[in-house]
């Protein structure tokens, strides 16, 4: 167990060979920005995805599509993400559901606005430092050597501070989410308004 877990936190570490990428910034910083209308799913499945929703008039530009399912009795589910003023919701996931005959049931919990602007007030450095204090919490030593030779992937967008919970009001957030490349953990989201870590996860399974 303990070798799994150092082989974990190596992963999340191991020196990549990202550059910086010319800005201003003084960390090697990958700005994500994921828009509604594109989607990992594959050609085939996107044309079956633009036909059910067609069918049902639902707007499938609205949404990135992640996830393309089709079950023993041939309906289909498609999980997506969500977008308010052209930036991302990471709480905003929605599974639409249609049965055998390609109709439209089940309907997810959709967003429809958020009354928040889009300007952030962090720099993406500031990000980056905050995320690495909160790890080296963790004990894990990292020396500038290999800071200065890692990058990080941060996408601005919203979260809800009551996802999940269904019989409370949205209260949406201006965070960020920050990530090593080419790895999902540690995973931090940071408050832009006030600096703040509200989730962190170093990624170790026990």
């Amino acid at each position: 167990m303990k070798k799994w877990i150092i082989i974990t936190i190596s992963l999340c570490f191991c020196i990549l060979s990202c550059e910086n990428d010319g800005n201003e910034n003084a960390y090697c910083i990958k700005a994500i920005k994921n828009s509604p209308g594109t989607t990992i799913l594959s050609k085939s499945e996107m044309d079956v995805v633009k036909k059910i929703f067609n069918c049902n008039q639902l707007d499938y530009t609205k949404y990135l599509f992640t996830q393309f399912q089709e079950d023993e009795l041939g309906h289909h589910h498609i999980r997506c993400e969500q977008f308010a003023n052209k930036l991302i919701v990471f709480t905003g996931e929605a599974i639409f559901h249609f049965d055998k005959d390609d109709n439209y049931y089940a309907p997810p919990d959709l967003i429809n606005t958020i009354n928040l602007n889009t300007k952030s007030l962090m720099k993406q450095d500031n990000v980056v430092e905050i995320f690495i204090d909160k790890i080296k919490q963790y004990g894990l030593n990292i020396d500038n050597a290999e800071i200065a030779n890692s990058c990080f992937d941060i996408e601005f967008g919203y979260y809800d501070l009551n996802a999940g919970i269904s019989y409370a009001d949205k209260e949406f957030i201006k965070v960020w989410k920050i990530n090593p490349t080419n790895n999902k953990y540690p995973l931090a989201y940071v408050i832009d308004e006030n600096s703040e870590i509200m989730f962190y996860d170093n990624g170790i399974r026990y």
